[in-house]
């Protein structure tokens, strides 16, 4: 394990977008396309900011990357609330990514229970398509991109 420490905003930034740039060359490289799931809250903004610049824009295979959410709250996607909200104006939205890469959780869904089982579903399908990709069972993601809440929960899960 390695531990990356910053002492700014830029520098995590820029530290965070040649890491994730890093790991998506070498796992396109390996097997032609990678997966990113996403976090929302304040951790990650600047990171998504700077991968929306023009250097990492196209330094970054888009059309091979599979994008996906950690967690996601219960609200409509256009509602600054949402994870994918915040990941759609600060990145996605910057870069030439085919929206059938996007696999979001519908967080405007009425019954939260039914869009967890549909996102765990569409999932399963995506990674068991593509050899390799499910270990006992749980989809392998090449990265989580994980933030930590003030009160230390990530990916809306509690201490």
């Amino acid at each position: 394990m390695e531990v990356i420490r910053c002492n700014n905003l830029t520098s995590m930034a820029d530290d965070g977008a040649r890491f994730i740039s890093d790991i998506s060359q070498r796992e396109i490289r390996s097997k032609g396309w990678w997966s990113l799931a996403l976090c929302g809250g304040t951790t990650p903004r600047h990171v998504y900011e700077r991968l929306s610049r023009l250097d990492y824009a196209h330094a970054l295979a888009w059309s091979a990357t599979h994008v996906f959410w950690g967690d996601e709250r219960c609200v409509p996607p256009t509602d600054a609330a949402s994870n994918y909200c915040t990941a759609w104006e600060l990145l996605l939205s910057r870069v030439v990514i085919p929206v059938e890469n996007l696999h979001r959780i519908r967080g405007e869904c009425p019954l939260p229970e039914d869009e967890a089982r549909r996102y765990e579903e569409e999932m399963r399908d995506f990674f068991s398509a593509r050899a390799g990709s499910i270990v006992g069972g749980f989809p392998v993601f090449d990265l989580i991109v994980l933030g930590l809440g003030r009160d230390g929960h990530t990916a809306s899960l509690f201490p």
